[in-house]
């Protein structure tokens, strides 16, 4: 049983659930998954401590990749190195007997893992305990939501609109891993209507996409459908180019089937699952917020756990972003007072002199050693996001390098567009100090490679949000420019995250949050997208800012506490120490870090 696995940053995380017993249809090659080159261990040689602790460490990282997960493909350049079993991988879909033998297990573990005595436990043992314990207590929390969490179909996030990119980012290391990418291109004429299904399902519940949101998805189906020559032909052609183990024989020969399987499969799962949807009637759920679907505040509050690492409820988060508002409000007048209405131009500013992606990481990558502990530079290439893909996907997304990677193996990081300078805050998100420095950090810290795979929204997010307000320390903006935008940005999160809470929690209805934006932030945000947005996907928006606000909650606490013996990297490196926490957790562990400093 697959955990929840495959995770792509930026402004997009994924995690979804597999459970998939598939055998292969037609494969046409070898099925037979590659052996270990070499024995690599699944938890570091200096895990000293429990040895109960440690095998159970081994065993979940085994069962938290099913033999048949794509994700296999993208953590691992050979997986039976640390004796993981492959079979061919199968696209995701979870039933309802898979989603409860998959919290089954869960509940398993997160009994045996409270069985411990954590006083017998190592530093390094105590740090996996509590990141083992925030993921099954999130997956615990959803356990009674299958409809409402499980789904494939969005404008932009799920499933359904990113399989083109997983498939475009791909890598074939050796012929058993095309076999596995072509297993894949063929199930997608049997995987993709059961979303139909699924969905039309999730309506009879109560709890399924607004008819607004469906229409943008069969669009999105149909796009992919209707595309003569579509892109992932090329992409495969040129990625057979750098291979050095095919004939140019056999290489000619497997454009040949991966047309095939595009056409005939692939697309034809996309045209499929459109014809399907269309025949969905969701007029009944347009415009109908979470609270008003069946334990929908109960999930909500489960989302705040599950995805921010926050335990408050609703209406806790909504009084904790009311103080901030005051907070940011009173900033702003500050600011107006000092500069006057020059404070807010800050958008013609130009925040870097770099000419590309290149030079602004080598630029970045320089310029926070004084405020960030010192990790060795990665290669990194940045591509631009097929304009096939480009209205269906976010800003920007970093690939998490595999946990095999070698040392010429490059960080992945996909733009949506051209570098712009006006795109720092972006490329920081992803790149330094944000995502990959963050991942490349863990990479470190000599823990289980399960810590390069388990990860909470609201501490992967709302890092790399930090990291990229931070990260205006370093542009060539005047002071107050940078803090204009800085403050700025607070408001605009505060607005985003409130109506979020509003709409969701609370069931304002699209005109009534048009309301409240045009009240607190004027005629320059799109409500109507923003209610699209928080109904589509609920508390997405939070795993960013709110839990940048809980990043600098702890940063004012660890300043105030030090005073002048404060540092940045110092407070860096706590939270860096500490992967994946919870915001509970980190305040526990702030507390004592500041007793035992003094």
């Amino acid at each position: 049983m697959t955990k929840k696995l495959l995770r792509l940053g930026l402004c997009v995380c994924l995690c979804l659930p597999l459970f998939s017993c598939k055998k292969p249809q037609d494969s046409g090659g070898s099925t037979e998954p590659p052996q270990a080159n070499d024995t690599k261990a699944l938890v570091p040689n200096d895990y000293d401590g429990n040895p109960d602790f440690t095998a159970m460490v081994e065993e979940y990282t085994l069962d938290l990749f099913a033999p048949d997960d794509f994700a296999l493909n993208y953590y691992f350049n050979n997986p039976a190195d640390y004796g993981i079993q492959q079979e061919l991988y199968t696209l995701w879909y979870m039933d309802r007997k898979a989603w409860d033998t998959l919290m089954q297990s869960s509940q398993d573990y997160y009994d045996r893992l409270l069985s411990f005595d954590t006083n017998t436990l190592s530093s390094k043992q105590l740090v996996t305990y509590n990141v083992l314990k925030n993921t099954l207590e999130a997956e615990l929390a959803l356990k009674d939501f299958y409809y409402l969490d499980n789904a494939y179909l969005g404008t932009y996030l799920k499933f359904q609109a990113t399989l083109p990119i997983y498939l475009e980012e791909f890598t074939f290391n050796n012929t058993w891993d095309i076999e596995a990418y072509f297993h894949m291109l063929q199930q997608a004429k049997e995987i993709l209507p059961k979303y139909a299904e699924l969905e039309a399902e999730r309506q009879k519940q109560g709890v399924g996409l607004g008819q607004n949101l469906l229409d943008e998805i069969i669009e999105q189906c149909e796009g992919v459908a209707n595309a003569s020559d579509y892109y992932l032909l090329k992409n495969f052609e040129n990625k057979l180019a750098e291979l050095d183990f095919l004939s140019e024989s056999e290489k000619q020969e497997l454009i040949k089937r991966h047309q095939t399987y595009i056409v005939d499969y692939f697309q034809k799962g996309y045209a499929q699952l459109a014809v399907a949807l269309r025949e969905i009637d969701a007029s009944a759920m347009t415009d109908v917020p979470l609270s008003e679907k069946p334990g929908g505040q109960d999930y909500y509050n489960a989302l705040l756990l599950a995805n921010v690492g926050i335990s408050m409820n609703g209406q806790e988060l909504d009084a904790y972003l009311d103080a901030w508002m005051e907070k940011a409000v009173t900033e702003l007048r500050a600011l107006k007072q000092q500069y006057g209405d020059e404070y807010l131009y800050y958008w013609s500013a130009e925040m870097t002199d770099a000419k590309d992606a290149t030079e602004l990481y080598d630029y970045l990558y320089t310029a926070i050693a004084k405020d960030y502990p010192v990790i060795e530079k990665s290669l990194i290439d940045v591509k631009k996001i097929d304009d096939a893909n480009a209205d269906n996907t976010s800003p920007a997304m970093y690939f998490t390098s595999k946990i095999d990677a070698g040392a010429s193996d490059p960080e992945r990081i996909l733009v949506n567009g051209y570098f712009s300078s006006y795109d720092y805050q972006t490329y920081a998100h992803e790149g330094y100090p944000g995502h990959l420095y963050q991942t490349v950090y863990v990479k470190t810290l000599d823990l289980p490679i399960l810590h390069q795979v388990l990860g909470g929204y609201g501490y992967v997010e709302g890092w790399a949000t930090y990291a990229e307000q931070q990260a205006l320390d370093y542009a060539i903006m005047s002071e107050k420019d940078r803090s204009g935008m800085y403050w700025d940005n607070i408001y605009y999160y505060i607005v985003v995250c409130k109506a979020d809470v509003l709409v969701n929690y609370y069931g304002y209805s699209r005109q009534e949050l048009a309301q409240y934006v045009y009240s607190t932030y004027g005629p320059f945000m799109d409500a109507n997208m923003l209610y699209d947005i928080c109904t589509e996907e609920p508390t997405n928006v939070l795993y960013y800012y709110v839990a940048f606000l809980r990043f600098i909650d702890l940063r004012e606490r660890m300043e105030s506490a030090l005073g002048a013996d404060f540092t940045l990297k110092e407070f860096h490196q706590f939270i860096l120490d500490r992967p994946a926490y919870t915001f509970d957790q980190l305040d526990a562990e702030l507390e004592v870090y500041l007793k035992n400093r003094n």
